[in-house]
């Protein structure tokens, strides 16, 4: 694939190249010594905790990117944590990586038709659909222990994925059918999160989470997991949004309960 790539660089003549993932950006920095061109790496995940799971590759993975990411021109993290974690972790200066937030645009007007029928008081949880690292199993639990105290409010799933299946037979086994939907991938989220009382990212590990920015820009109040990157920065200890200490079910159980009940807090984080 470097190869390749060098080739390309060299038809058209390019003098900078910028990659996104440790794959391609591996690929980037190993064309740079057949070229001589500007490498610009950008990283949206934590390596370490994206690809400890991936068993042998990923270990590889983090191997090559610990020696050649160093060998970058400059390195773009999309948050505070991850600038921190490659300056440590990979040994690069400073003064070479840059953090640059992930920008969102609005596809959609507010008053966009909404096509999916709603409840008229629910929860939002926009991810995909997948245990490992989205955790729609803990927070589907979490809700069953306040489903009862909370009788008028829902929770709404969208997006599509894997666990898709286990979700469902989740919500059966709870007896949870008329009270949780999944409403799959939708278009207009927009006016999903306007209607929304708050929005959940209660993930294992995130680089930044967008989810969070997109729910601020629509006026809806966020509760998310403090995990070592992206919500912290972007929510500022609670500020903007309501941030629990961990991603445990105790805890997203206590922040439901917290937003829930506080009408005065949610009106202070939609604004």
């Amino acid at each position: 694939a470097s190869i390749k790539l060098a080739m390309l660089i060299r038809k058209f003549k390019t003098k900078l190249v910028m990659s996104y993932t440790e794959e391609a950006n591996i690929v980037n920095v190993l064309a740079k010594f057949l070229t001589g061109h500007k490498a610009v790496i950008s990283q949206h995940a934590p390596p370490d905790w994206q690809y400890h799971r991936k068993g042998f590759f990923g270990r590889i993975v983090l191997l090559v990117g610990r020696i050649f990411f160093k060998k970058a021109d400059h390195v773009i993290a999309v948050s505070d944590g991850i600038k921190k974690s490659f300056i440590e972790n990979y040994c690069i200066s400073d003064e070479r990586v840059s953090m640059i937030p992930n920008p969102i645009k609005l596809s959609q007007p507010s008053d966009a038709v909404i096509q999916t029928e709603l409840p008229s008081r629910f929860m939002l949880h926009v991810a995909r659909i997948t245990f490992v690292q989205k955790t729609q199993d803990k927070v589907l639990k979490a809700f069953s222990k306040i489903a009862d105290k909370f009788p008028d409010c829902a929770l709404v799933f969208a997006g599509v994925g894997p666990d898709m299946q286990k979700l469902q037979d989740m919500i059966a086994e709870y007896k949870l059918e008329k009270r949780v939907f999944l409403i799959g991938w939708q278009k207009n989220l927009h006016s999903i999160f306007r209607k929304a009382e708050f929005s959940l990212l209660c993930s294992d590990y995130e680089a930044f989470g967008n989810v969070i920015v997109e729910s601020m820009s629509a006026g809806c109040a966020v509760l998310a997991s403090d995990i070592p990157f992206g919500p912290g920065d972007i929510l500022d200890n609670s500020k903007y949004g309501l941030l629990i200490p961990n991603n445990d079910i105790e805890s997203i159980v206590i922040g439901m309960e917290k937003l829930l009940s506080d009408p005065a807090l949610r009106e202070h984080y939609r604004k």
